[in-house]
Order: structure tokens, then sequence, then C-alpha cells
């Protein structure tokens, strides 16, 4: 199962009904793609055989390029860790650790987990990285799967400030969980 989104403040929400299509059919994988970004042909057989061989690994994104939104031109590139050791370390910091457009998930763990929250408006992937980093393994394949627009009109570039404070949000109540506390 692919989860194909346009960024719109229902990513949560339809990310939610693909968990719980996936979880009702067995379905024991799903695939995060914005609508506008492109991924490699072998992407998916990739990341799924990278997670057959880190059975407890519950997310496998990769490295991708950021290109311009309307030449496709290459602007910029991540460099994701590969280890679960140095992923955890950089999500507990407010750094990338995931790359969300190029994730391929676990179906059992998203589930788990309790998917994604309504309240988390922008930076909701953070917020989930964070309680799957609780419980799960995560792993990055080194290759560069995919190409992400960087598009200035979409709702995480319009929205910075607000995308920055739900971040830190997200890490606040991922810092109050890990202290026995009410978020």
């Amino acid at each position: 199962l692919i989860a194909t989104l346009r960024e719109t403040p229902d990513d949560g929400p339809a990310m939610n009904r693909a968990i719980e299509y996936a979880a009702a059919e067995g379905i024991g994988y799903i695939a995060r793609v914005d609508a506008d970004d492109l991924t490699h042909p072998d992407r998916l057989e990739k990341q799924i055989a990278l997670l057959l061989r880190r059975p407890r690994a519950a997310a496998c994104s990769a490295n991708c390029y950021y290109i311009h939104p309307q030449s496709e031109q290459v602007i910029g590139t991540t460099t994701v860790p590969v280890s679960d050791r140095l992923i955890r370390w950089e999500i507990r910091r407010g750094l990338r650790g995931l790359i969300q457009p190029v994730c391929t998930f676990r179906t059992e763990p998203l589930r788990r987990i309790g998917g994604y929250r309504p309240h988390f408006k922008l930076a909701e992937e953070v917020d989930v990285f964070l309680r799957l980093a609780e419980e799960c393994e995560l792993c990055n394949h080194p290759a560069y799967l995919a190409r992400v627009r960087l598009n200035p009109t979409s709702l995480s570039m319009k929205n910075v400030r607000a995308n920055i404070l739900y971040q830190f949000y997200a890490l606040e109540c991922a810092q109050r969980r890990r202290r026995g506390q009410a978020e």
C-alpha cells in the first residue's frame, strides 16, 4: 500500500486511514510519497529488502535529491545516517533522522503507536518518528531513492514558524514521556 498525499492539513488523517486499511487487510508495509515528488523505480524493493534484513526496524527512509519545483533541477541532497543509534540521536535532537517523503513503514508499529496524532497540524512526522524511536529500531537505505520538490508554496514552507513550534512541541512531548510525565 502506498499512501500518496498532497501536502495538506489532512496528511495525518489520510495516513491514519491508510494505516487502518493496511492493518485490516493484512498489508505489512505502507510507503509514503508526496504527490509531487518522484521516487526511484526500485525504491520499494530496496527499502523492503532492508526492512526484511532488519526485522526490528519500524521504518526505513533513504537519501534524496531536493529539486526545483518547476525545472526539476537538483538544488540539494541529503545525507541520512544508516545506523539505528545515529538515526535515534538525530531525531531526539530535532534533526532529520528519517525523511518522511521517502519513508516506508511497517504497518503494525505505526498502528501500535496510534498513528499520526490529530493535534499535530504541522511537523506530524517528528511526533511519529519520536514515538517509533521509543519502541523500535529505525533504518535508512544509503541510496538516493527520491527526488523531493522544494516548493515555496508548500504548507510547511508557508508556515515555517508554526512548523518549528510544532517540532519543539513534539520534542517536549517526547522528553515528558521519557520522564514519566503527562504530555
